[in-house]
C-alpha cells in the first residue's frame, strides 16, 4: 500500500511526503505508517492523504485513526 500527501483534490502531489507498507495478510493485516516533510501550501489549499493498493484482488484500505498536524512558517 502506498500513502501520499496531495493538495487541491489531487492536483499536486508532494513527492517528499510518502510511505509504502507491504501488507502480507490482505485486509486482515494491521499496521501503522508515519509521514513527515516540509511542503509549500497557501491558506486556501486543501491537504489530502491518499492511499493506493498494489493488489488487484483486495483494494480496501481502512483508516481507523489519522492525525494531521501542520505548522505554518512565515506570513
Amino acid at each position: 500500500m502506498a500513502l501520499g500527501l496531495f493538495k487541491n483534490n489531487g492536483v499536486t502531489q508532494f513527492n517528499n511526503v510518502h510511505a509504502h507498507r507491504t501488507l502480507s495478510g490482505g485486509s486482515t493485516d494491521v499496521g501503522s505508517a508515519s509521514l513527515s516533510g516540509i511542503i509549500t501550501a497557501n491558506k486556501d489549499d486543501t491537504i489530502e492523504l491518499w492511499a493506493n493498493t498494489d493488489s488487484s484482488s483486495d483494494r480496501a484500505v481502512t483508516f481507523e485513526d489519522v492525525t494531521l498536524s501542520m505548522v505554518m512558517l512565515g506570513s
